[in-house]
């Protein structure tokens, strides 16, 4: 499973700085890609921890975190099955076609030639829906009133 999680996971480290400016700088040289969290922290992709605390080192810059983020399983998951999920929250909004080609995904859209659902429609549908169903319940209603009424009507 460890292997799983980690294979092909990208190296993320969280730092915070008291000069993240200096440090972010400094970081810029070595390809390594930086996303600002606030005005003191900082997301790292692609550089070791033990190398942003050596980049730090020459500024003089006060590290207060240097943390690696893990992969989680979630995350794992997603990279494998990312283009191949059918729904997706989010992001770009294309699937993969049988030849492998990413196709944008149409939205829903009701079929225009379809009537509108109204109240009196929908109250009408269930009217014959019931009187559909229960026809054979109102024969045998009326065969046994009739029944009734030729019994009392002979005795």
């Amino acid at each position: 499973m460890r292997d799983f999680i980690s294979d092909g996971a990208e190296q993320r480290t969280l730092v915070r700085a008291e000069d993240a400016a200096t440090l972010m700088s400094a970081l810029s040289g070595q390809s390594a890609a930086v996303t600002t969290l606030d005005a003191e922290t900082f997301e790292v992709v692609g550089v070791s921890p033990r190398d942003i605390g050596r980049r730090a080192l020459r500024p003089a810059v006060v590290l207060h975190e240097l943390s690696p983020q893990h992969s989680t399983l979630e995350d794992s998951y997603m990279r494998l099955t990312g283009d191949h999920v059918e729904y997706r929250s989010g992001g770009s909004m294309t699937h993969r076609t049988a030849r492998g080609v990413a196709e944008p995904v149409r939205p829903f859209a009701p079929d225009p030639d379809l009537p509108g659902v109204t109240f009196a429609y929908a109250f009408i549908a269930e009217v014959r829906k019931l009187l559909a169903l229960r026809t054979a319940w109102w024969l045998i209603g009326i065969a046994v009133g009739l029944s009734v009424l030729l019994a009392g009507a002979v005795a």
